[in-house]
């Protein structure tokens, strides 16, 4: 891993929300489950359970994506692009030099375009 990225807890949490949210089918299960489990009670720890593997796997998840974007890649293109979102001066650093996300961008997609050609 690059001791000069990173990785923002806010950005962790933002992700595992996304990655529920990205998911949320799950959620409606646990909700029928929770209003079934009004008559029966099985359904009820049926409901926790389901809840509880849901926010779980959110979390591996995002976990795995964020050992991804510590991690030094083989593509030149992608470390420069994470060594500027996640390093000293990123949008996410405490820093006063912060780097705006859409310049960031939209330098990387006009390298990609200048290099295509």
């Amino acid at each position: 891993m690059d001791n000069k990225r990173k990785y923002p807890m806010k950005l962790f949490i933002f992700g595992v929300i996304s990655n529920l949210i990205r998911k949320f089918y799950i959620g409606a299960l646990v909700l029928l489950f929770l209003i079934i489990g009004i008559f029966n009670n099985y359904f009820t720890k049926l409901s926790v359970v389901i809840f509880c593997l849901w926010v779980m796997y959110a979390i591996v998840e995002q976990i795995i994506l964020r050992h991804a974007a510590l991690k030094t890649s083989s593509n030149e293109q992608y470390n420069h692009l994470m060594d500027t979102i996640l390093g000293e001066n990123g949008p996410f650093s405490k820093s006063e030099n912060k780097i705006d996300i859409k310049t960031i961008i939209n330098d990387s997609i006009r390298n990609n375009h200048l290099n295509d050609d």
